[in-house]
């Protein structure tokens, strides 16, 4: 990825990037998709006795209070081909630390790694206009659209909770239920490699086992999407799993 692979988008244009996103959606059906968040309200569960409650606990404290600050789509073939020139948007969301709520480590992290937070608070998107784009966009609910994340839990619960918050679950059956009406095909990276001879269990570890240079900055919405896409398309072998998400509720994440 370079920077004239990358659209970074506010308020301000919008409408004519997503547009232009939805053209390249018409020929390019994965999309590996990433979020930055404001940090979770509680602690990551131990991984003993019930798993599912714990890790549905985890996101369900966290999403419905708190607001999305990125969400990119990078976009590719199955057999890893990408579009020439942008391939990749990066939305920045409305959010302003001092408004919404949040985990001050998790903000300094962000901002440490590159985030602009005053820019989110003059510039960003709101997330009901956004959320109605993608609604109308016909990405979600399609058959013939392929997601591909990496530790995806909270990514499809932000897109799920912003798009459909009336339909928001109340148990870790329903979450994996809505999930799969929503999003009818994908896959997560993270727990396919599992059963694969691959050491690493983070994305930037695997990219480095795979021989990926990362090309953005890290813990960036964008850098972090294309990285999945490239260390699925490129160099391990494609399949679908019907089980990925409730894998992610009974395995270490």
């Amino acid at each position: 990825m370079s920077l004239t692979s990358l659209c970074n988008v506010f308020a301000d244009n919008l409408i004519t990037e997503f547009d232009n996103m939805m053209q390249i959606a018409k020929y390019y059906k994965v999309i590996a998709i990433d979020t930055e968040f404001p940090g979770a309200l509680e602690k990551k569960p131990f991984w003993h006795g019930n798993a599912p409650e714990a890790e549905w606990s985890y996101v369900n404290n966290t999403v419905p209070r708190t607001k999305c600050i990125q969400l990119a789509f990078s976009f590719f073939r199955e057999d890893g081909s990408r579009p020439v020139g942008v391939n990749t948007w990066q939305f920045n969301f409305l959010f302003d630390p001092s408004k919404d709520l949040n985990d001050s480590n998790s903000i300094k992290f962000l901002v440490e790694h590159g985030l602009d937070i005053k820019q989110l608070a003059h510039k960003g998107i709101e997330h009901m206009i956004f959320a109605q784009l993608l609604a109308r966009s016909g990405l979600l609910l399609a058959q013939d659209i392929t997601w591909v994340l990496f530790y995806g839990n909270f990514d499809l619960a932000y897109i799920l909770c912003m798009v459909y918050p009336r339909r928001w679950p109340s148990s870790p059956k329903g979450f994996i239920e809505e999930v799969g009406n929503v999003f009818p095909r994908f896959y997560d990276l993270k727990v396919m490699i599992q059963d694969r001879p691959i050491r690493a269990r983070g994305l930037q570890r695997l990219a480095g086992e795979l021989g990926i240079i990362r090309v953005g900055q890290a813990h960036s919405a964008g850098s972090d999407a294309f990285l999945t896409g490239q260390c699925t398309a490129s160099n391990l072998p494609y399949s679908h799993n019907d089980e990925t998400l409730e894998k992610n509720y009974t395995t270490q994440s």
